[in-house]
């Protein structure tokens, strides 16, 4: 099956796999003084999902690094406050997460490179925030992605080619990287897969 390449428009649907958090409580402030987070905190090996949806401000904590159970990260900010600064390297550590989900947040600066140390990685989905640099080629080693969501960013450059061997993808999202140029790579064409192939780049689209 050829993947389907949408443009703007299509971004209605984009991140209807990813399933929103659901555990909001009112509360607003740092991640570091919420309570089911230190909870986690104090015995990180019952910790194996951190699910919050809540009005979190300030930056991600550095000790995430430490729940070293984690299968799954999910955190939606609300969009009026919002998380901000870089995200931990200390991501890197966790090394049995499948998930990371980060929504409305403002993240800023690059991906770290410690996220590619995560080879069991399935989902990567940070929509939305001001992450910038050139698109990470190393991405397209982490051959166990089923889902990568990286729209809304400042990314600039090319869409790197190795994303072609992001076979087992079925949602490959970079849309609204306004700062993308070049071509869609033919290498895509390798993601029969993908159903929900969502690309755009400057000055051309490919399929428009």
């Amino acid at each position: 099956m050829t993947p389907r390449v949408r443009l703007a428009a299509a971004l209605l649907v984009a991140g209807v796999l990813i399933p929103v958090p659901t555990t909001a409580t009112g509360y607003t402030g740092p991640l570091t003084t919420y309570t089911a987070y230190t909870d986690c905190l104090a015995t990180p090996s019952t910790c194996p999902t951190v699910d919050f949806s809540e009005h979190f401000t300030g930056t991600m904590p550095t000790e995430i690094g430490l729940l070293t159970a984690l299968t799954q990260i999910k955190i939606a900010a609300d969009s009026a406050h919002g998380m901000t600064g870089t995200l931990p390297t200390e991501l890197g550590s966790l090394t049995a997460l499948a998930m990371i989900y980060l929504s409305e947040c403002a993240f800023t600066s690059t991906l770290p490179t410690q996220i590619f140390r995560l080879t069991g990685l399935e989902e990567l989905a940070i929509p939305g925030s001001r992450i910038s640099g050139k698109l990470p080629p190393e991405l397209g080693g982490m051959t166990t992605l089923k889902q990568l969501q990286l729209s809304g960013h400042r990314f600039t450059g090319p869409i790197p080619t190795e994303y072609g061997l992001l076979t087992n993808a079925v949602e490959l999202d970079i849309m609204f990287n306004l700062d993308l140029t070049g071509t869609v790579p033919t290498e895509l064409g390798r993601l029969t897969s993908t159903t929900n192939l969502l690309v755009r780049v400057l000055p051309a689209d490919a399929g428009a």
